[in-house]
């Protein structure tokens, strides 16, 4: 059983958009159809799709004439989509080849994956992608009835002109990351989750699909991706919030990705649009010193406009050390007081420190105001 049902979607967003399905069971009169492309998409084995088909086979035996169902009763086929959504959390991920019998003898366990591998898995992820339909909106459907006009490759061009991108050579992925790394970050602007489907059996074309959604082709696209680079020495993911959201940034561990995630989700209409932009800078691929520097700045400004809140909920010597910090070390002005001989490395320290303490005044403020 747990072999026949496995993942290759993030689960909170399969958990969401099933949910949404059967909320709108009586609303959508193909509301099977877009079932069955779920289930196909969202799973990487058949089973799921053709459980779900012998259901709804078995239920079709109206005729002219009959009743319309019970809308306060589901059908056996909804009411195993109900299931499957209670026990969502114990369904597996697609996990990655494990080693065989010789390389476990010769102890290659090494979950770290080469450039190579991982542009080879990607390559596997876009050629799956393509075929589910995620990249028909833009690429357009070349239908025997129908040829598309496009070129895939004019379309890479015109977002990256500087190199050749697609179709995607393996080999060249791994000679030049810089380029894989921006056809990973131009193909999130591209993909896009196909939510209707129509069959067109003239000539093999097959499937034709429309409806798309943007928003749910990048969650897949970026969650499937962060898997293949969380096994490389990139350092590098795709953000899955704030406005550089599909884009690459480097690292943390995940305490401070958490806290990153959580602040750039943050909705105070104040100081949110400063949080988000300094996180952006500080997390950017390829950040520089002033970039950090810039970052720190930004929070250290909203600190101070916080200033009277910490002062009436801390001691006022442990108010004051939160800006001496950035005052002293060449960070919020620049004068000629000002400590510049230190490592920048602290930098890193700083960045933390600050965001973890707006955290720290977000609460404080949400308890005075009765919110938490």
């Amino acid at each position: 059983m747990d072999e026949d049902f496995v993942l290759r979607w993030p689960r909170a967003l399969f958990k969401a958009q099933t949910a949404d399905l059967l909320n709108r069971r009586q609303d959508l009169s193909d509301w099977s159809e877009r079932c069955e492309l779920l289930l196909e998409d969202v799973f990487t084995t058949t089973t799921p799709l053709e459980e779900f088909q012998r259901l709804r086979e078995a239920s079709r035996t109206g005729e002219w004439g009959e009743p319309a169902p019970n809308p306060f009763v589901l059908t056996p086929e909804q009411k195993w989509l109900a299931d499957l959504l209670a026990r969502a959390d114990s369904i597996q991920y697609v996990g990655f080849r494990r080693p065989y019998y010789t390389e476990r003898l010769g102890g290659r366990l090494n979950d770290q994956i080469s450039l190579e591998t991982a542009g080879h898995e990607f390559d596997l992820l876009v050629s799956s992608l393509t075929r589910r339909g995620y990249l028909e909106q833009v690429f357009g459907k070349d239908c025997p009835d129908d040829p598309s006009d496009v070129n895939p490759a004019d379309v890479i061009a015109s977002l990256h002109p500087g190199g050749d991108l697609w179709p995607i050579d393996r080999a060249a992925l791994a000679r030049t990351p810089g380029d894989f790394l921006d056809l990973i970050e131009v193909l999130h602007d591209l993909v896009s989750a196909p939510r209707r489907r129509r069959f067109h059996d003239w000539s093999g074309c097959g499937w034709h699909y429309h409806e798309f959604s943007p928003s749910i082709g990048r969650a897949v696209y970026r969650w499937s991706v962060n898997r293949i680079l969380d096994r490389t020495t990139l350092g590098l993911r795709l953000a899955e919030e704030g406005e550089d959201r599909g884009r690459l940034v480097a690292v943390t561990d995940r305490a401070r990705s958490d806290l990153a995630d959580r602040m750039v989700s943050r909705q105070d209409e104040s100081t949110s649009g400063v949080v988000r932009h300094a996180i952006a800078l500080f997390r950017g691929r390829g950040v520089t010193e002033h970039d950090k520097r810039s970052a720190c700045t930004a929070l250290a400004r909203v600190l101070e406009e916080r200033r009277r809140l910490l002062e009436d909920k801390l001691a006022k010597k442990d108010e004051g050390d939160l800006f001496l910090i950035a005052n002293r070390f060449a960070i919020r002005h620049q004068n000629a007081q000002q400590q510049k001989n230190y490592d920048p490395l602290f930098l890193d320290w700083v960045f933390w420190f600050y965001l973890a303490t707006i955290e720290l005044s977000d609460g404080l403020i949400a308890r005075d105001e009765g919110l938490a």
